[in-house]
């Protein structure tokens, strides 16, 4: 009876979110000119640097500035130890409050997964003298709030491998794919699809019976979360009418999609 010589599953992914590139604008709050210098996602910590940079005349520098948060950033996605220090304000707009001390600053904000760019509110505050405040309101880019932001990535076991298939039987992989998704929204859902390369007499239709792919259970909240999977071929003596000998590669696609 003719078997089958190697089955390798090759782990591909499809994140939902492409990093977007932006140029840099200023907008300006009376005196002074706000900017998004820049925004970079770290795979590394899964964690993503906005950088912020006020101008101002040296004899009319503002005293704090206010970044919208849109009523999706909460304390739990700031990570403080890394960021500039800040308060939380609710007048004129809710956002996190950096204090400004001179003519040009910097600002950091680190947040927890992956966020896109998009138009968020924006405030700068001046005081005057007897007490008066000068407030000039406008948007400006940042962490993007609207719909969900999802990615999905591999960081380990990106390729599988099973024994020969000598006689019927239940065969492990030889590893596990782990998996961290990202997510800005909670209630997301994985899936996967197969994409085979096969044999020129092999039936497709055994290969995907065979194929048994398990994702361990998990959490949907927002934030990060690992994912872990694990496959197994299932063959029966009636399965090799269907496979003839030869490789067999299978393509792994796995995407992330969130309930609003």
């Amino acid at each position: 009876m003719r078997r089958i010589h190697k089955v390798v599953a090759i782990l591909a992914l499809v994140s939902l979110i492409a990093m977007l590139g932006f140029a840099v604008f200023g907008e300006t709050f009376g005196d002074a000119t706000l900017t998004l210098q820049s925004r970079r996602y770290y795979s590394r910590w899964d964690l993503t640097r906005f950088v912020y940079r006020i101008k101002s005349p040296q004899n009319h520098i503002p005293d704090y500035w206010i970044l919208g948060t849109g009523g999706c950033i909460s304390e739990d996605q700031i990570d403080w130890y890394s960021s500039t220090a800040f308060s939380w304000a609710d007048d004129p707009i809710v956002g996190l409050r950096f204090e400004s001390y001179t003519k040009k600053d910097r600002f950091f904000l680190w947040l927890d997964g992956q966020w896109d760019v998009g138009s968020v509110d924006a405030a700068v505050i001046f005081d005057t003298e007897g007490g008066a405040a000068s407030t000039y309101q406008g948007t400006i880019d940042g962490p993007l709030c609207e719909g969900s932001s999802i990615s999905i990535d591999v960081t380990s076991g990106a390729t599988v491998g099973f024994p020969q298939l000598l006689q019927a039987g239940t065969f492990p992989g030889d590893t596990s794919t782990q998996l961290l998704v990202s997510s800005t929204s909670s209630n997301w859902a994985i899936d996967y699809s197969p994409t085979f390369s096969i044999p020129e007499n092999a039936q497709q239709s055994v290969v995907e019976r065979i194929l048994q792919v398990t994702v361990a259970p998990h959490g949907s909240g927002a934030g990060t979360t690992p994912l872990l999977v694990s496959y197994e071929l299932n063959v029966t003596e009636q399965d090799f009418a269907g496979l003839p000998e030869g490789t067999y590669e299978i393509g792994i696609t796995y995407t992330v999609t969130a309930d609003d």
